[in-house]
This record gives structure tokens, C-alpha cells and sequence, in this order.
């Protein structure tokens, strides 16, 4: 599947990043699961400037993983080439934003190695389908 607007991609912390879910929909991301998504009114062609936003959240995330509170899941989203001062952890995103679910089993557990891990594939998956 070809990136396009509102897409988003899920995989499992134990899977291999074949196993990764592309949609365009809302993720519902499970408890070990991590996903990210591009909302939509991002631009699927700015595939470098997506990346960089979805980075800022996964800098974020492994920073302030202790802090975070399991929220079925735990989303945390910027506006499109934000930074990480304007990563939020509540309220609703917008159709503008690049978001980063992380599964309650993840947060609740600390897992900050299986966090960056999926991510990493996560966005070698989003470069793939890029092309």
C-alpha cells in the first residue's frame, strides 16, 4: 500500500516489521502494540518532513516514558514539523498532526527498549511504502 492522507501503520513490540499493519484509519493500537500516524491534512509526499515530525515524538516518548499514564492507548501528537514543546499527551489531535500511540502494556511496564525498537521499524516500514 502506497502512502496516502490519514495513514497509519501498527506493529506488535515482538513482530517483525513485515508483520506491520498499513491503513487508513485509525490504528486501535493493542496493548503491545505501537503505531504511527500521519492525519489528513499531511502532505504523504513531504515523506522526509513526516519522519522528522514522527521522531520528535519518539524522542519524546523515550524521554518522558516514566511520566506517561496508560490510556488505552497512550497518544502523543504534534502539528506537522513541530517540536518536541509542542508534543501533546491530552486532548484531541487534529487532521493536521503526526501521531505516536504506544500500547498500555509498553507504558505501564517502562518498556522503553521494545518502544524505540518498534518504532525503528515502524519507520523503516513508512520509508518502504513511500517509494
Amino acid at each position: 500500500m502506497t502512502i496516502a492522507a490519514n495513514t497509519s501503520i501498527k506493529l506488535n513490540i515482538h513482530a517483525p516489521k513485515k508483520d506491520a499493519v498499513v491503513g487508513t484509519v485509525d490504528p486501535l493500537t493493542g496493548a503491545d502494540e505501537v503505531a504511527i500516524w500521519a492525519a489528513a491534512n499531511v502532505n504523504p509526499n513531504l515523506t522526509q518532513s513526516i519522519v522528522g515530525t514522527f521522531r520528535v515524538l519518539r524522542r519524546y516518548a523515550l524521554t518522558n516514558l516514566d511520566n506517561l499514564t496508560a490510556g488505552a492507548p497512550t497518544l502523543l501528537f504534534v502539528p506537522f514539523g513541530g517540536t518536541e514543546a509542542q508534543v501533546q499527551v491530552t486532548g484531541s489531535p487534529t487532521a493536521d498532526d503526526c501521531l505516536l500511540e504506544i500500547g498500555d502494556n509498553i507504558v505501564n511496564k517502562g518498556q522503553s527498549h521494545f518502544l524505540d525498537r518498534t518504532y525503528k521499524r515502524l519507520e523503516e516500514r513508512w520509508l518502504e511504502e513511500s517509494k
